[in-house]
């Protein structure tokens, strides 16, 4: 099956005792379990990326390493494993199994991360204890207790890999404590047998995860439904998409489902699918769940995109133009977003206010104990008072009245950049200030305004009037500088 740069072919050999096969339809199954020490080559080889949560240390994963450790006879009785699945196998002797990773997005360990994490953790503390020298034990203990995630922990393990695979061969009770797993593998070496079964594997996590209550986003962003978005935030934007928890349990610390709910405002642009209606503002700040689904059923709409295979991985590929030009805007939503959090307390103020005085504000600003914008992380000045997200998304909201289509080509345009739009302060002012006679009638209750229509009716109608002058203003402009352009002429005929 066909490869590509990105992906390299990885390959595991696993030892299953007390092994069982089971085969239905297109699927065999083994089962069995693998000592903890037989673990090492897994936990070399394969990754967690197929598994649609991020394992993280976590007192789960110490309780692990404590039954390991002080009852490993229990431990085969009280952990529910791992599941690995693999598209090409090769079974050896002795119930050793070679595994051949080609696709490691949908191959590899598919459940039980935190298992996994938790004995590759236990495996490091037992390698560092090989050393002959104690400062050298000390250090890397040091180190080892700053590991919290699986890319951590493998970082760590390359390091420490020469003692690791001598503590293969040491055997003790906690070395050898049994590890409940399962195996997945095609039922056929055909490749067509290898694809239906890499198709099955996204059903396969959804369900094996489903008593964690895995998110629907988690499972959207295995099926490639987000590849298009993660391609532009890369491209332009690229410390925020690594900032984004695009699965459970990822490293990060931009929610997933609020940033697709900014990126309806430019959707809402869209000419939709008849079954797709775009997201108000209202649900947006209210149900980040309802802009996530709405999202989902767009990109998997047979108008908008099409479901194909790169190499082995499964994604979505947009087929629909102004689709695509609405995601291309997401970076400058973003960005704008930022600017409207960072100088809404001075925008508010200019209009006769006192923002800190807010009990909504001081709320908030209380419970930001760091302040830095959402999107950058910049850092933000201590003393800020930050606004309520109730105040802040009829504001963004508002940027849907800058978009334009292209009267050729029919994409998506900004008719004013967001962000020079609101780098002018006079200009953020102007459309803070439209909001104050709402927040007055509801008593500055945030959660009002972020739910109430008017409060994006009024951002909305003032942000169009707004746009209009400076459209004139540019026509007008124009139209001054055309008038000069053919006195310059007419003068250079008569002279």
């Amino acid at each position: 099956m066909s490869t590509t740069p990105s992906n390299p072919i990885s390959e595991a050999t696993v030892k299953i005792e007390y092994l069982e096969e089971r085969t239905l339809d297109d699927l065999r199954r083994f089962s069995g379990f693998i000592k903890v020490r037989g673990m090492v080559d897994v936990i070399t080889n394969l990754n967690l990326e197929a598994n649609p949560r991020s394992a993280k240390r976590s007192p789960v994963t110490a309780d692990i390493i404590e039954t390991i450790r002080e009852t490993p006879e229990l431990y085969p009785f009280k952990s529910k494993g791992i599941l690995i699945g693999a598209a090409e196998y090769m079974k050896r002797d002795r119930d050793r199994f070679t595994l051949t990773i080609r696709n490691p997005r949908l191959e590899g360990i598919l459940d039980g991360g935190h298992n996994t994490l938790a004995i590759a953790l236990y495996l490091l503390e037992e390698a560092i204890l090989l050393s002959d020298d104690p400062r050298e034990i000390t250090k890397l203990q040091k180190e080892l207790r700053r590991v919290k995630t699986w890319s951590q922990m493998k970082e760590m393990w390359h390091e420490m890999e020469p003692k690791l695979r001598t503590l293969k061969t040491k055997a003790t009770a906690s070395h050898d404590a049994l590890v409940p797993v399962e195996l997945l593998v095609p039922n056929t070496e055909s490749d067509a047998g290898q694809e239906k079964f890499l198709n099955n594997i996204l059903d396969i996590c959804a369900a094996r995860n489903n008593n964690v209550q895995l998110k629907e986003e988690t499972i959207a962003n295995q099926s490639g439904v987000f590849d298009y978005l993660k391609r532009v935030l890369e491209e332009r934007m690229p410390d925020v998409y690594k900032n984004v928890v695009w699965k459970t349990n990822d490293p990060g610390e931009i929610d997933l489902r609020f940033l697709i709910a900014l990126a309806w405002i430019s959707l809402g642009a869209v000419d939709l699918p008849a079954e797709i209606r775009a997201l108000p503002g209202t649900s947006a700040y209210s149900s980040k769940g309802e802009a996530f689904k709405r999202f989902d059923a767009l990109i998997r709409h047979p108008e908008v995109a099409e479901e194909r295979t790169n190499g082995n991985e499964k994604t979505w590929e947009i087929t629909n133009a102004q689709v695509k030009s609405a995601l291309q805007m997401v970076p400058q939503i973003l960005e704008a977003y930022d600017l409207i959090y960072a100088n809404y307390q001075d925008a508010y103020n200019a209009n006769d206010g006192k923002f800190g005085r807010i009990g909504a504000v001081k709320t908030e600003t209380k419970q930001k104990k760091n302040h830095f914008a959402p999107f950058s992380r910049e850092q933000l000045d201590d003393d800020l008072c930050i606004a309520p997200a109730g105040y802040m998304m009829p504001v963004a909201y508002g940027m849907r009245e800058l978009i334009q289509k292209n009267s050729e080509t029919g994409l998506l345009e900004w008719a004013i950049d967001p962000v020079e739009f609101f780098s002018n302060k006079d200009n953020l002012a102007q459309v803070i200030g439209s909001l104050k006679g709402i927040l007055r009638d509801v008593d500055f209750d945030s959660q009002r305004v972020g739910k109430g229509e008017s409060s994006y009716t009024q951002v909305a109608n003032t942000i169009k009037a707004m746009r209009l002058e400076l459209e004139n203003q540019r026509t007008a402009s124009k139209a001054q500088e055309e008038i000069e352009r053919l006195k310059a002429q007419l003068a250079a005929l008569q002279g």
